[in-house]
């Protein structure tokens, strides 16, 4: 039977307003679509739970959903082959958007016929509140994600006087910044996941952002734009539909982070794209074992420091929000 992962977050690291949306075990309170809000607590953490199922999704009423070894949650320790489902969920998005892009279906957690916490279709964000709006099911299915940010392998990233494929590099190799030079990996890791749905990677074809080659990333990759005379950081689900861009399904996906002494910006494919930033929910995403030696290279990161990001960070919705009020052209800057 296929085994999946996904990140799952308790009940006790989130904070709601309004009417309690996870009143009832089985179904929706419905007083909270409209009226409550919901976010994650300052520095909350995140179980990684793994599970056989016989198909791709996780569902309600689904009696073959069972995890493998164990995980704890609002802390219980859950062990080997414990029964879990999704009972209901809700559509969110952050105060204030109106902005479809920036909505985020949440799923209840229910963990032998109790609910425990939620499950996302894109990864939430500390720094944000969301109100839960209209929509959402009491009989919800989700295709099996977790957050990924990071280069698909075969990835050509540039070296001093040439190009290595992503998944050679490793640490105290050298690769190009457009800032500062040649700089350390400090450290090179990947994760396989399916390739559908939100882990299908996203296809830039040859040219479009300056790249020489097609270019392929996860859709939270963020791409170097300039607008406006001014460089901004964007992830490249915002720019998917445009002529070119496209996300690209396949079986499975073997993505690569990146990481140097800071947040740069690499050349990938002839295209500017970020190296790995380590902030918190960044962290949280990878299993444990990569998530320590991380921390045990930067020690400052377990205790929530913050790296200076390369370019100002651009949230999807508000940059397309932005360009519907105002077009601006953008380009890429030369590398």
């Amino acid at each position: 039977m296929p085994t999946y992962s996904f990140v799952g977050f308790g009940l006790d690291q989130l904070v709601t307003t309004g009417p309690n949306p996870f009143s009832f075990d089985n179904s929706r309170n419905l007083a909270a679509i409209g009226n409550s809000t919901i976010a994650l607590q300052p520095g909350a953490s995140f179980s990684r739970i793994t599970m056989d199922d016989n198909d791709a999704f996780f569902q309600d009423a689904d009696g073959t959903q069972d995890n493998v070894g164990s995980f704890t949650i609002n802390g219980t320790t859950f062990g080997d082959n414990t029964a879990i489902e999704t009972e209901y969920s809700y559509v969110i998005r952050p105060v204030g958007s109106t902005d479809p892009a920036e909505q985020i279906t949440i799923y209840n957690l229910d963990i032998n016929g109790d609910r425990q916490g939620i499950v996302a279709d894109r990864m939430l964000q500390e720094s944000v509140t969301y109100e839960i709006i209209a929509g959402g099911s009491d009989d919800p299915s989700v295709a099996y994600s977790n957050l990924t940010v990071c280069f698909l392998e075969g990835t050509a990233i540039a070296v001093p006087g040439g190009v290595r494929a992503v998944e050679t590099l490793r640490p105290g190799d050298r690769v190009v910044t457009l800032d500062n030079g040649p700089q350390e990996v400090v450290w090179a890791g990947w994760q396989i996941v399916s390739g559908a749905e939100a882990h299908a990677p996203v296809r830039i074809d040859a040219g479009v952002l300056g790249n020489d080659a097609p270019l392929c990333l996860s859709l939270q990759h963020r791409v170097l734009l300039r607008q406006n005379g001014s460089d901004l950081l964007l992830p490249i689900t915002a720019l998917v539909g445009q002529p070119g861009i496209s996300q690209i399904p396949m079986r499975q996906a073997r993505y690569w982070h990146v990481l140097l002494d800071g947040h740069h910006v690499l050349i990938a494919n002839g295209a500017p794209a970020e190296s790995m930033y380590p902030g918190p929910m960044a962290l949280r995403s990878l299993p444990r074992r990569d998530r320590e030696r991380v921390t045990g290279y930067f020690p400052d990161l377990a205790l929530g420091a913050e790296w200076t990001p390369a370019r100002p960070l651009v949230r999807p919705g508000l940059w397309q929000r932005s360009q519907r009020a105002e077009p601006r052209a953008i380009s890429v800057p030369l590398v």
